[in-house]
C-alpha cells in the first residue's frame, strides 16, 4: 500500500504530516506497492487522483481542480475532512468528519512554555524571506511553512495565538488549543477547504482580508520591502483587535476519537 499525498518541490508541513503522522499511527503498513493507495491528509479528492488503484480515503478533503472519478467499488472511504466535501463526493454526511491532522490530539506532546505572544504562519505558496524579517522585527514570530514537522509543531505549540493563512497552521493550533485567526493575504487560498474543515468544528470561517491596496503587485525592489512592512504592521493590529477563534473541547475530542476508531477500524480491515 502507498501513501498518497502532495509532495511540494520545497517542502510544506501540511502535506509533510503525513509521513510524519501515520509512521507514528500506521507502521509498517506503506511501501511502493501502489496498486493500493492510501489517500490521507490534504485537499486530494480532486481530478488529480489516479483512477484504476484502490483507494482508501482518511480524512481527506475535496478542493482544486475539477471532482474526482465517481466514487465506485475501487473507493474505500473512512472519512472525510467534512460535511462539504461529502456532499461533493455524494456520500453520506456521517463520513464527514475532520481532517487528519486531530490525530494529534491522541499523541502525548510534551508542555511547552509559550515563548511567542503572536505567530503567524503563511501558506506554503505566499512565503518570502523578506517577509519573515519584517515580521519578527515588530515582534512577530514567523514560521516558514517549509519548515520541518517537528519543529512547526514546536513552534505552534509555544504561541499564545496564531495567524494563520495555512489551514493546517490553524488546524494545528486548534489541536493545541491555541487560539487562532484565519487571514486571506492572496487569491490562492481556497475559501472552500477552510469551510469545509470549519464546519466539521463547528465554527465559523471568518478571514480577515488584507486590503486591496496591499495586495497589488509591484516590481520596484524597494516597494516590494515596503509593501512587507506595512502587510506586518496590518498583521499586528489584527492579533491586537480581531476575536480568536477556538473549537471547543468537547468537539475537539468528539473528533479526534472518531477519527481514532476509524484508524482501528482500519487496522482490522487491513491487518499486517
Amino acid at each position: 500500500m502507498k501513501l498518497y499525498y502532495y509532495r511540494d518541490k520545497i517542502g510544506n508541513f501540511g502535506d509533510d504530516l503525513n509521513v510524519w503522522l501515520w509512521e507514528k499511527l500506521l507502521p509498517g503498513y506503506f511501501n511502493d506497492d501502489d496498486s493500493a493507495i492510501f489517500v490521507g491528509i490534504g485537499t486530494l479528492l480532486n481530478s488529480l487522483l489516479p483512477k484504476t488503484p484502490y483507494k482508501i480515503v482518511f480524512s481527506s478533503g475535496v478542493g482544486y481542480k475539477d471532482l474526482p472519478p465517481p466514487v465506485d467499488t475501487s473507493w474505500n472511504i473512512y472519512c472525510v475532512r467534512g460535511p462539504l466535501s461529502a456532499k461533493k463526493l455524494g456520500i453520506d454526511e456521517s463520513l464527514a468528519v475532520t481532517d487528519g491532522a486531530a490525530l494529534l490530539n491522541t499523541l502525548d506532546f510534551p508542555a511547552q512554555e509559550k515563548q511567542h505572544n503572536i505567530t503567524f504562519i503563511p501558506h506554503h505558496k505566499s512565503h518570502r524571506d523578506k517577509w519573515q524579517v519584517f515580521c519578527r522585527k515588530i515582534g512577530i514570530n514567523y514560521i516558514n511553512p517549509s519548515e520541518n514537522v517537528d519543529y512547526v509543531l514546536s513552534e505552534i505549540n509555544r504561541s499564545k495565538l496564531v495567524l494563520a493563512e495555512s489551514m493546517h497552521g490553524a488546524i494545528v493550533a486548534d489541536t493545541f488549543r491555541v487560539p487562532w485567526i484565519p487571514v486571506k493575504l492572496h487569491d490562492h487560498i481556497l475559501d472552500f477547504k477552510w469551510d469545509d474543515w470549519c464546519r466539521s468544528m463547528g465554527v465559523d470561517y471568518k478571514p480577515f482580508h488584507l486590503p486591496e491596496t496591499l495586495n497589488a503587485k509591484v516590481k520596484n525592489k524597494y516597494a516590494i520591502w515596503l509593501k512587507y512592512a506595512m502587510i506586518s504592521m496590518v498583521l499586528r493590529n489584527v492579533a491586537a483587535k480581531s476575536r480568536p477563534v477556538l473549537s471547543s473541547i468537547d468537539r475537539l475530542e468528539t473528533v479526534s476519537a472518531q477519527l481514532h476508531d476509524k484508524l482501528q477500524q482500519f487496522k482490522k480491515d487491513f491487518p499486517l
